[in-house]
């Protein structure tokens, strides 16, 4: 604790609390000349006041001196004389201590004058104190690097008489001036003193090396304390009585986010109908000890699965080294519906890849149809096998029923894409900055990934399973056409992934993945889990590890789990750190989502350059929710090409920040719209910030909670962002009700659903049974029934309804084509048509 003239309490670098003040002479200056005043030494305590100590001062002196820096040497000097001995100072203070509002503000200086006669007394010479316009540091300041100062003095003072050649304290006070500054946001004070003319002493004032450095005494008026806030805090834009479509006068709404995720939001299995097979059973032979290559036995093991109609595929304690295959993208590949890869846990079952060698833009294990043709929404070739519908209304809000002028094409199940191209009309609409360059090309179309879940040809209207998130125009080709099937219920649980790091030179460089002699080329765009052309799929308890034969801390080549053009995909409970390479082109994304309506929840990043990412036109409807962030190289964030209505709620940063925002680089510009952060919080926030939102239109950051740093958003709009978006209850998100606005939303959508009996299948499949048991139902038919009602059966348990009525379809086109073999009464077929079309209209 230091102690000085005056009595100060030293509380935090800068700033001290004055306790008492021993003043001998003040000088109280204005716009114009200040006039010297005695006033008596005070004996008494005074109110508290606020001293801010100077973080930076220096002198400078022209001539022969003007490229000297004297900032630990010398006291503070202003004079005008002969080249050499004209000298100015400057002097800095920080005001972010500072709460309240200003009542006075005085600079207090220790010093005195020296040099002059005494037919020079009293000196009138006036001492200008200018404001210093532009950041300097004192280890470099001299008179030819000196910083730009504002054209008009903000005060002016003359220390007075013979006197003053004695050191005492001097004052001016700057209330107007710190006022003003303070109001236009800045967070230092920096001043220059100095003289026009060449008459009167050398001024010279303690530097704040000093026993009496600088100060600017604050005395801020007291306010009452505002009364504390009590919860719970709803926001004015979900208020109790919300419902999807919900919109204020402004044009601000929140989508319903609730259909996110394995089904729409449910928990993932456990389990999954079939029989279970043991990687290490003779049959297969994998080895459990990490000694042999396992991956020909994993992929038989997960082949005699699909083969089986499903299943599960137990990977029992120890390590099984995998590596890739030939010139396959997947190492391990799931391309069948309802097959589980599941370990005894993430701390005793471990996948290793051992290889970097032919990891370049693949994936350990991934579930998907094609291992080497990934599918993309946007090709054309399911549209050229059956032409597009078009839609006879544009879709300006949120829906799920679309006017075709053709519904006849479709039926309950199909899965469809809902498109509309990028035209140079839409372009228009959606501006960019000069050289990012957005083109029809750039992202093609906007497309959405749907079923069909009701056909009224009549109406000429079909439904489908998830709203639609953004704006689509008959004017750009706003069209409806089929897609190929996806998989779906395929998962990987319970175990934990590494990867051996490459040990070629090169993995630290920004572009280093373009060299092909690199480390960073050879891990590119590789990732752990893949899911495309998926629907209901998850990752549920899967860990990374760092192998022991890494020599570094690396658990993952680049990437975690990768969503691409999948949805309705749920990651939970997951744990990815450390990536090799965090380098530009798309590396070390641990959570990354480019396909719609996936939900990643209570799930762990560390180390990534964005640690949970959502981007690409197609990444809509995602939601992040009770995750936590730690030390992300970059931000957690939107990345690029407008990806709509995408929610962060409840997720928490370490080390990291948030940013839904323009970003000038490459083509990427407008990242998202009308995406929501719900009560996010941090702390040790890089950038400056929690979150960053600069979405194109309404974006939203409700509810935060943090300090420092974390207590900041920053909403700066421009780059064609505008309206400035919408932020509530900054800082108090722990009253925010609810607490999770996805979980809430659900909530609601399930409760306004009529509960559903119990489907009459019991009903079909005794009958089924009778009419074989007598012979009314015989041959090949009866295989074909069977086999479809078993399908039905097994889609109804795991709770897949759409699955369900295709394959009771298929059940009544059976019904109506018996072949010549086949043995089908009336009386037999129209009782199970009967009740096969009773089935049908109660899934539905």
């Amino acid at each position: 604790m230091e102690q000085r003239q005056g009595s100060a309490v030293l509380t935090r670098e800068g700033t001290r609390r004055v306790l008492a003040l021993s003043l001998g002479l003040v000088l109280a200056a204005g716009a114009g000349l200040g006039q010297a005043m005695a006033v008596p030494e005070q004996t008494g305590a005074a109110a508290p006041e606020t001293e801010l100590v100077a973080v930076a001062d220096a002198l400078v002196r022209d001539g022969q001196y003007a490229d000297e820096n004297y900032a630990s040497t010398s006291p503070l000097q202003w004079k005008v004389g002969s080249a050499g001995f004209s000298r100015e100072s400057f002097v800095t203070f920080d005001l972010t201590p500072l709460e309240g509002e200003i009542e006075t503000a005085t600079l207090r200086m220790f010093g005195r004058v020296s040099g002059g006669e005494p037919q020079e007394w009293p000196d009138e010479t006036p001492n200008l104190i200018h404001e210093v316009l532009e950041d300097w540091s004192e280890d470099t300041l001299t008179w030819n690097t000196r910083p730009a100062v504002a054209p008009e003095p903000l005060t002016s003072f003359v220390i007075g008489g013979e006197s003053d050649q004695s050191n005492r304290w001097h004052e001016v006070d700057l209330t107007e001036a710190l006022a003003a500054t303070l109001a236009q946001g800045h967070e230092v004070f920096s001043l220059r003193m100095s003289r026009d003319v060449a008459t009167g002493p050398l001024v010279q004032m303690h530097s704040r090396e000093a026993s009496n450095p600088p100060v600017l005494v604050i005395n801020e008026t007291e306010t009452e304390p505002e009364p504390p806030i009590e919860g719970p805090l709803r926001s004015e834009l979900y208020p109790e009585d919300w419902h999807p479509g919900m919109i204020d006068d402004e044009g601000r709404f929140l989508h319903d986010f609730s259909y996110a995720g394995y089904r729409y939001g449910a928990e993932v299995p456990q389990s999954v109908p079939g029989p279970t097979f043991d990687v290490t059973h003779p049959r297969f032979g994998a080895d459990p000890t990490g000694v042999e290559d396992s991956t020909q036995a994993i992929q038989a093991a997960i082949d005699a699965a699909g083969a089986a109609g499903g299943g599960t595929v137990h990977l029992p304690p120890g390590t099984f080294r995998v590596a890739p295959q030939g010139e396959s993208r997947a190492v391990l590949h799931i391309g069948y519906d309802d097959v589980l890869l599941r370990g005894a846990g993430p701390d005793q079952t471990r996948i290793y890849n051992s290889t970097a060698e032919g990891m370049r833009q693949s994936t350990v294990v991934f579930i998907g149809p094609d291992r080497d043709q990934w599918q993309s929404w946007h090709d054309s070739e399911a549209e050229q096998e059956r032409p597009a519908v078009a839609l006879t209304q544009d879709i300006t809000e949120p829906t799920r029923t679309l006017h075709v002028a053709d519904a006849g094409g479709f039926a309950v199940g199909d899965w469809v894409i809902l498109k509309a191209d990028v035209t140079e009309e839409w372009l228009a609409e959606h501006p960019v900055e000069d050289g990012q360059n957005w083109t029809p090309d750039t992202f093609r179309a906007l497309v959405y990934h749907r079923q069909i879940t009701a056909v009224d040809e009549q109406a000429g209207t079909v439904q489908i399973d998830i709203p639609t998130r953004y704006t689509m125009l008959m004017r750009d080709g706003l069209r409806l056409h089929h897609h190929h099937a996806p998989l779906t219920g395929g998962g990987i649980a319970d175990l934990s992934m590494g990867a051996r790091q490459s040990d070629l030179p090169g993995d630290d460089g920004e572009n280093d993945y373009l060299d092909p002699d690199t480390a960073a080329y050879q891990v590119h765009g590789s990732s752990l889990v893949t899911f495309n052309n998926t629907v209901d799929g998850w990752v549920n308890n899967v860990h990374t590890f760092r192998p022991q034969e890494n020599t570094r801390d690396v658990h993952t080549l680049s990437g975690g789990v990768h969503v691409w053009y999948a949805r309705s995909i749920t990651v939970t409970d997951a744990d990815m750190r450390n990536p090799q390479y965090n380098g530009a082109g798309g590396n070390g994304y641990h959570y990354h989502l480019m396909g719609s309506d996936s939900l990643v929840r209570d799930s762990y990043a560390e180390g990534g350059r964005h640690n949970y990412l959502v981007q690409a036109v197609q990444g809509t409807g995602n939601v992040f929710l009770d995750s936590h962030s730690v030390d992300g190289e970059r931000a957690s964030e939107a990345h690029r090409h407008l990806g709509a209505a995408n929610l962060f709620d409840n997720v928490s940063v370490d080390g990291d920040t948030f940013e839904m925002r323009y970003r000038p680089w490459s083509t990427h510009a407008h990242s998202t719209t009308e995406s929501v952060l719900w009560n996010i919080s941090g702390e040790n926030c890089t950038r400056g910030r929690l979150a960053m939102s600069q979405q194109f239109g309404w974006g939203y950051v409700i509810g935060t909670t943090g300090t420092g740093d974390c207590a900041i958003i920053d909403t700066p709009g421009g780059q064609y962002t505008e309206p400035i978006d919408h932020v509530e209850h900054q800082g108090l998100g722990e009253l925010l009700e609810p607490r999770s606005l996805y979980l809430d939303q659900r909530e609601r959508r399930l409760d306004a659903q009529d509960p559903a009996p119990e489907p009459p299948v019991d009903e079909l499949r005794t009958a089924l049974d009778q009419h074989m048991a007598t012979g009314a139902v015989a041959g090949p038919i009866a295989d074909q029934l069977t086999n479809a009602l078993d399908e039905v059966e097994r889609h109804i348990d795991g709770g897949r309804t759409t699955p369900a009525v295709v394959a009771l379809e298929r059940f009544l086109e059976h019904l109506e084509s018996p072949a010549r073999p086949d043995v089908l009464t009336e009386d037999a077929a129209a009782e199970l048509r009967d009740l096969a079309q009773s089935l049908r209209l109660h899934l539905q």
